[in-house]
């Protein structure tokens, strides 16, 4: 194997573990949503409490997630690979790995709130 082979090689993992863990933290954050809204349902509007079927959505939601966020992974790598080295992210570990967290954070929260609308209407 050349210089070349082992390039493509270790782009082709960094691809694949993005990824893989995009896809998990997509399903994650959707479980997570849901489950807040769940529990803000039964605090706030006192329905659906712990009767069983609130999580049945996540059949469908959490397979669907898993693939937008295996997307995402896959778009955070290219752009990463696109950005200068020179950038201070790109040589902070705690802001390199703080960014993709913060937003994993708030992906979270805006599912929760779209579904607490969704719910409403």
């Amino acid at each position: 194997m050349d210089e070349a082979d082992i390039s493509e090689a270790r782009i082709m993992r960094r691809y694949l573990v993005a990824i893989i863990l995009g896809g998990f933290s997509g399903a994650v954050s959707m479980i997570v949503a849901v489950v807040a809204q769940l529990r803000w349902d039964c605090s706030h509007s006192n329905r659906g409490c712990y009767d069983g079927q609130g999580g049945i959505v996540l059949v469908v939601l959490a397979p669907c997630m898993f693939v937008v966020g295996g997307l995402l992974g896959a778009l955070w790598v290219w752009l990463r690979s696109r950005m200068p080295t020179s950038r201070i992210l790109a040589h902070n570990r705690i802001g390199e790995m703080a960014l993709p967290i913060g937003l994993w954070f708030l992906i979270c929260f805006g599912l929760f709130l779209l579904l607490v609308y969704f719910d409403r209407s």
